[in-house]
């Protein structure tokens, strides 16, 4: 049982998180941003008054129907190249099926990588229901088999 960071954010760094965090954080400041014309009209449309004042008296809907074009423009090119790029991917990996099922576990491989005996393993199968516990590293440190009669 490796620890990917995937799995274990711990094991990232403060540069990776915040890198992450900050990249996520300028993305939604942006995806905000792209919706303020549509907002604005949707108000002017319903009346309020801060929205008519940027819709007609600053010409707002002038403003917005410059933007439609290139807001369309935007979305031609990401369609264009999501299209290209599954055109190429098409083109490689055209008659080869890399997908398949996973390779079947016996329980002697998923002991190991527990680091328990294949003879819990397959008693622990035949159970409805387990309670596992682990430590910070992710370790089994230990299973309860409750009964069906306990109470949960």
């Amino acid at each position: 049982m490796s620890p990917y960071i995937i799995d274990r954010p711990d094991l990232q760094t403060i540069r990776q998180r915040f890198g992450y965090s900050f990249l996520t954080f300028v993305f939604w400041l942006i995806w905000f941003y792209l919706w303020i014309p549509l907002i604005s009209l949707g108000g002017w449309l319903f009346g309020i008054d801060l929205f008519y004042d940027e819709m007609v008296v600053r010409d707002g809907l002038d403003a917005l129907i410059e933007l439609l074009g290139l807001y369309f423009l935007v979305i031609f090119l990401i369609s264009a190249t999501l299209g290209l790029w599954a055109m190429v991917n098409l083109w490689r990996f055209r008659g080869k099926n890399r997908r398949g099922p996973r390779p079947t576990v016996n329980e002697e491989q998923l002991a190991e990588d527990f680091n328990v005996t294949s003879q819990q393993v397959v008693a622990w199968r035949q159970c409805k229901r387990l309670v596992i516990s682990h430590d910070a590293e992710g370790n089994i440190v230990s299973i309860d088999t409750p009964t069906s009669t306990d109470s949960s």
